[in-house]
């Protein structure tokens, strides 16, 4: 009795100490997982707020800033709102900038309050835009923004993928530690079962009284390799998003770059690289008809080396079966037997060369067996017509 009352707390207390493991993994993960996201947006605001004051820096100046204000947006806003705003001017452009710093997104205020209204600007800070494209640093940042497309708040799809990605793999990898988790805790029970099922005693595992087939308990050591398999392939996934987001910077380095080059130089670095990429295809297909022509030589060595032992046939046969020029019939036939011809198809080439008085069928037939053969001692002799 003492021994299942001993088993049993020492199992509640391995149960209270799995769950208190598990838990605390599970927090350091949320937490490790919340710190690489505050590090990431950090990174991510610094390197806006230092594309913004490059922006600022290299682009704008206060006449651009008055020129740009006729399209900007926010501007648009003000003086749909302030019929009477005076043109915007750098003391007014400053006394913007300053309102902004001070206050931020400025909200309407209840009506019973007194409206300030700044004497040199006369802009009623009371009615500022409050909509959510209103700038939150200074008007000079929001017409940066313009200038460049680059509204607040904006990401590209591949760092929003990146976020998921990264939020997804979080997931399973806290569900894989859970799974682990658990995993070890039922094979240590098991084992602890059979320890105490034998008098305490660890005679080895014998899961003959638990478990139908010894099988059943490979299939967990099965599942652990498993999980630790697929824990190395989503850690080989992390490490692939990391470095797809390093591209990601890298990228918007090299945009950056473009964008402050002035926009005449930027077309005609467009133009030079399309004419560069066309010169390479013509490079390339240069070198591919070089490559074609190299194979046409030699294919027309190939046909005038056969031309030539062509001709030579012909020339052979030509004079096999001159019957003026003094043609032999024997060696027509000899000629035949190399061309594979026919005792019928030789017969009439030598009818048709040197007529029926040449040689008869049967003994064409005869030489031509006998030529096949490989023998050329025939009784009968051809007859050369006079």
């Amino acid at each position: 009795m003492s021994n299942s009352e001993s088993s049993a707390s020492h199992v509640i207390n391995a149960q209270e100490d799995g769950k208190t493991d598990a838990s605390s993994s599970s927090l350091l993960s949320l937490l490790d997982d919340k710190n690489k996201t505050i590090a990431t947006l950090q990174k991510r605001l610094e390197n806006q707020k230092e594309q913004l004051s490059y922006y600022l820096k290299r682009e704008l100046s206060v006449p651009k800033i008055v020129r740009l204000s006729e399209s900007c947006e926010v501007v648009r806003l003000f003086r749909e709102t302030h019929p009477d705003l005076p043109p915007l001017n750098q003391g007014t452009i400053s006394k913007i900038e300053a309102q902004y710093r001070e206050m931020g997104d400025v909200r309407k205020v209840p009506s019973k309050r007194q409206a300030v209204v700044d004497d040199d600007t006369k802009l009623n800070l009371l009615l500022q835009p409050c909509s959510p494209r209103a700038p939150l640093q200074s008007v000079a940042v929001s017409m940066a923004m313009s200038r460049f497309g680059k509204p607040l708040g904006v990401r590209s799809e591949l760092c929003a993928l990146y976020e998921r990605a990264r939020a997804a793999d979080g997931g399973v990898a806290a569900c894989l530690r859970d799974q682990e988790f658990v995993l070890r805790k039922v094979v240590t029970k098991l084992c602890e079962f059979v320890k105490y099922a034998n008098g305490g005693h660890d005679f080895g595992l014998q899961f003959s009284n638990f478990i139908a087939e010894p099988r059943h308990l490979e299939l967990f050591g099965g599942l652990l390799r498993a999980t630790a398999r697929l824990r190395r392939k989503l850690d080989t996934f992390r490490i692939c998003c990391d470095r797809l987001l390093v591209a990601e910077d890298e990228r918007n380095a090299i945009a950056e770059q473009i964008y402050s080059v002035p926009a005449e130089q930027r077309v005609d670095n467009n133009y030079l690289i399309g004419v560069q990429m066309e010169k390479m295809q013509l490079e390339n297909e240069i070198k591919q008809i070089l490559r074609d022509q190299g194979e046409d030589r030699e294919r027309i060595k190939e046909i005038t080396v056969i031309e030539e032992k062509l001709s030579n046939l012909q020339r052979q046969l030509n004079s096999a079966f001159a019957r003026n020029d003094g043609g032999n019939p024997s060696y027509a036939v000899k000629f035949c037997v190399k061309l594979n011809k026919t005792p019928k198809d030789t017969y009439n080439m030598l009818k048709d060369a040197f007529g029926d008085v040449c040689m008869s069928y049967s003994q064409t037939k005869k030489w031509h067996k006998s030529l096949r053969e490989g023998r050329e001692d025939v009784n009968d002799e051809a007859r050369i017509p006079n």
